[in-house]
């Protein structure tokens, strides 16, 4: 009997994250997932979470893989108590058996060298480079568009607004200086202040850096030695 896929789930997106890896995984293996629902056991005897919760967990879970993957064959089971140990190293012995080396591994590792080898002989821009690699990762590994969607906001939630902010602060420099704004500006400023003080202009931006790295500043200098 082929032994099933395995996910344990608590309601976290990290968990449902996970059970849809598993869930692709058993698809592409054609084999059955399993999703487990692992908690402890109060001294009454009781849950620390009602049943009915962990069920109902359990229900959305199931729901929402079955939806993004029609012919997958689901199943679920909550364990408590001292089957808790149990469960989490049954679900580590199931993560190792289903995740062997096959073509998907070799293939993710010939892009990856080749991706290398083109960044060292700078056949293109690095960001022409990467996205086309990107591309061709996420068609071979991802098949389903909502799953490439998924794992595409999911990634993209941080680097994309510092992106667009340095890309913007860029956009905005080049038009400032191009147009001329800039020196204008600076000659605006420098035509407030006295042309007297051009000359202790250095001995001011001297007298900042030495106070930022803790370096004592005299009024007087030392004579000399010699």
């Amino acid at each position: 009997m082929p032994r099933p896929v395995a996910a344990g789930v608590d309601g976290s997106p990290e968990s449902l994250a996970a059970a849809g890896w598993a869930a692709r995984e058993a698809v592409r293996r054609g084999l059955p997932l399993w999703l487990v629902y692992a908690d402890e056991t109060l001294p009454t005897g009781a849950l620390t979470v009602p049943r009915e919760r962990a069920e109902e967990l359990l229900d959305r879970s199931r729901a929402l893989l079955s939806a993004r993957h029609p012919g997958l064959k689901l199943g679920d089971m909550i364990m408590n108590g001292l089957d808790t140990v149990a469960s989490t190293a049954a679900l580590l012995l199931f993560a190792v058996l289903t995740v062997r080396a096959d073509w998907r591994m070799w293939f993710n590792a010939a892009p990856t060298l080749l991706l290398m080898v083109l960044l060292i002989l700078e056949v293109a821009d690095l960001v022409v480079l990467f996205m086309a690699a990107f591309a061709v990762a996420l068609l071979v590994n991802i098949r389903a568009i909502d799953d490439q969607q998924e794992l595409i906001k999911r990634q993209a939630a941080n680097p994309v607004p510092v992106m667009m902010l340095v890309l913007a602060a860029g956009i905005f420099t080049g038009i400032m200086t191009d147009a001329g704004m800039i020196k204008a500006m600076a000659d605006a400023a420098l035509s407030i202040a006295p042309g007297t003080w051009g000359a202790v202009v250095p001995l001011f931006t001297a007298q900042k850096t030495a106070l930022r790295w803790g370096v004592p500043v005299s009024s007087r200098t030392s004579p000399s030695p010699c």
